[in-house]
């Protein structure tokens, strides 16, 4: 039978491992305290466009540097560099800034890792799903009375605008498509 601190050990225990399973920690090596190493912002399953600022912590004893990397989700061993790395630690504050302006969209990962002096990466932390979503969608500008329909899709980098009238060519309720 269980003691009641053998209890608590085991919970709190279980409770560490999921909260950093769920926040993509990953402690390397067990000598290494990663407590201050984390990504605050972006979130897994946001959806990023632009200019991404990327927020948190890299600070461990030794620190050599770190470094944030991305990969798309379907290479997920094919990490990329966001931009040189940094020698200083952080805590709380901007780590780099990923330009997904470059990046087709879809499902990436992002990687911060701390690499300290002896050339080790004792501490990772990896976000997963993140949507790069930077083309814009189509919009198609209506009159208030238009009855009809229109729908739009996308196949690979073509777009295709299909629209119904009350009336076979009439047009003259749509306003504006802008693609």
């Amino acid at each position: 039978m269980f003691s009641t601190r053998a209890a608590v050990a085991a919970i709190t225990a279980l409770t560490v491992a999921a909260a950093a399973w769920i926040l993509g920690v990953e402690t390397i090596n067990a000598q290494t305290t990663c407590e201050h190493v984390a990504v605050r912002s972006p979130f897994s399953g946001d959806r990023l466009s632009g200019t991404v600022p990327v927020y948190g912590s890299a600070s461990i004893d030794g620190l050599a540097f770190y470094k944030v990397e991305w990969a798309p989700a379907s290479e997920p061993e094919t990490w990329r560099a966001v931009s040189t790395v940094r020698p200083e630690p952080v805590f709380n504050n901007l780590l780099d800034v990923w330009d997904t302006t470059v990046l087709p969209d879809g499902l990436y990962l992002l990687k911060l890792t701390v690499v300290d002096q002896a050339a080790q990466e004792p501490c990772r932390v990896t976000l997963r799903d993140l949507h790069v979503v930077n083309e814009q969608p189509i919009r198609v500008n209506v009159a208030p009375d238009f009855r009809g329909y229109y729908s739009r899709y996308q196949v690979g980098g073509v777009f295709s605008l299909t629209a119904a009238f009350p009336v076979a060519g009439d047009v003259s309720l749509v306003s504006a498509v802008e693609i």
